[in-house]
Formats: structure tokens, C-alpha cells, sequence
């Protein structure tokens, strides 16, 4: 398409085929311009929901999910607005914006479940999981960001990293389980959130979308919270590692 527009042919396609054997397909809701702005501050302002997640992984010296988590707020709102309003940001329509959260989202999904091994900080091997994690979802999202494949590739290849971490450094993690639980109650109403959004036919305003930003951020929040009892702040890496 033209600089700045990204079209999503194949993501309608599939969305179509798809709803019609589930037997889910109905008129796309015709918003008036009130419901179209409500629609944009719901599903743009939701994603702020990740700012004290942000917060807690610069304060952990988690610096590198800090800024992914931060452009996944940014890319994802911009997303969200350009889309509701049918319009465009800095000359991208909702398409690109749309593209670029996919990638941002994803990596955080990804390192948050490889952090589970609890890699020192800092640590050569932390900063090759970061650098891989992030390059491979770089890398599947140009090579079709709308094909289901090449979201699932990334979510698996970050638990093999998970493993894999957790043999390198024989020991199984240590983690806090209050807040683990929390971070599986969460999970739970993203999964549900996520699900009932999946048909935006039928996802009035996008409110289940909206959910499932707000689900997300605290699963992100609780997981790094698990990652991070109180026994292990403030304890140094082995050298080597």
C-alpha cells in the first residue's frame, strides 16, 4: 500500500471465514460519532493500566521490559485511537500502528514468561534472552504479522527458554506465591476478556478488548511481582553467569 498505510486483508479474510463456521458473524456496529470517540478514550486509555508495571520493572532494574512495556502502551493506544476515529498518527493509519504493537505486545508476553528462570541482573545470559526474544518477534512479525503461526512461534520458543534457563542454571525459581496467585486470577479474566473481544462484530466499543487491556496489565504486574519475592531483592548475581 502507500507510505503509512497498511492494509489488513488477510486479517478480515481469516476473521470472516472463521466467524461464519463458529456461526458468530453479524453487522458490524455502525457508531455514531459520540460512540466512536467513547470507543477511542476506552480502548486508547485502558492500555495506562501498564504504567505501574513499568514503574515496578524500572524500580527492579528491569530495564529493558520497562521500555518495551512503554511502547506497548504507546503503539497499542495509537493503535486503538487511529482505528476508532479512522484516522491517522503521524502520517501511519491503525494498520501500521497495529504492526508495530504487535511487536511490542508480544515481547512483553515473551520475556515475561522467560524471566520466570530468574536470570541474574545484570547478566550476559539476561541480556542475550532480551536481545534474542526481542530480534525473533522482529524477525516472525515482518514475515506475516496477521498469521496466527507466527504469534504462537514466539509464545512457545519463550517457554523452551524458559527450560532451557531453568537446566543452565540448575535450580528451580523461587517465587512469591501470593502474588502468583493474583497473577493467575488475572490471567483468568484476560483469557475471558480476550476471548468474547475476539469477534469485534460483536464487541460493542470494544469493552471486551478494553477488558483484556486491563487483564493483561495485571498479570504483567503480578508475574514480575512473583518473579521478585522480597527474599531475592537485593541479592547479587554469581559471577559468570
Amino acid at each position: 500500500g502507500r507510505r503509512g498505510q497498511l492494509s489488513l486483508p488477510h486479517t478480515h479474510t481469516f476473521r470472516r471465514r472463521t466467524f461464519t463456521k463458529l456461526g458468530l458473524m453479524s453487522p458490524r456496529f455502525q457508531l455514531n460519532e459520540h460512540e466512536r470517540l467513547f470507543q477511542a478514550i476506552w480502548t486508547g486509555a485502558t492500555n495506562l493500566a501498564l504504567v505501574p508495571t513499568c514503574a515496578l520493572g524500572f524500580r527492579l532494574n528491569m530495564h529493558f521490559e520497562g521500555m518495551v512495556g512503554i511502547f506497548t502502551m504507546l503503539t497499542s493506544a495509537a493503535y486503538h485511537v487511529c482505528e476508532s476515529l479512522n484516522t491517522t498518527l503521524l502520517g501511519f493509519n491503525h494498520g501500521r500502528w497495529h504492526h508495530m504493537d504487535n511487536v511490542f505486545a508480544i515481547t512483553s508476553v515473551m520475556v515475561t514468561v522467560i524471566n520466570f528462570a530468574q536470570a541474574p541482573r545484570p547478566s550476559s545470559l539476561r541480556e542475550l534472552q532480551n536481545t534474542f526474544a526481542l530480534c525473533l518477534v522482529i524477525m516472525v512479525q515482518l514475515l506475516s504479522p496477521w498469521e496466527l503461526l507466527y504469534t504462537i512461534i514466539p509464545m512457545v520458543t519463550g517457554i523452551v527458554m524458559l527450560v532451557l534457563e531453568m537446566l543452565y542454571q540448575r535450580r528451580l525459581p523461587r517465587l512469591d506465591g501470593t502474588a502468583g496467585l493474583k497473577a493467575l486470577v488475572f490471567t483468568a479474566a484476560a483469557a475471558l476478556c480476550f476471548y468474547k473481544g475476539l469477534n469485534e462484530r460483536q464487541d460493542y466499543l470494544r469493552l471486551w478488548h478494553g477488558g483484556w487491556h486491563l487483564g493483561i496489565s495485571g498479570v504483567c504486574y503480578y508475574a514480575i511481582k512473583c518473579q521478585n519475592p522480597p527474599s531475592l531483592e537485593g541479592v547479587e548475581p554469581k559471577k559468570g553467569t
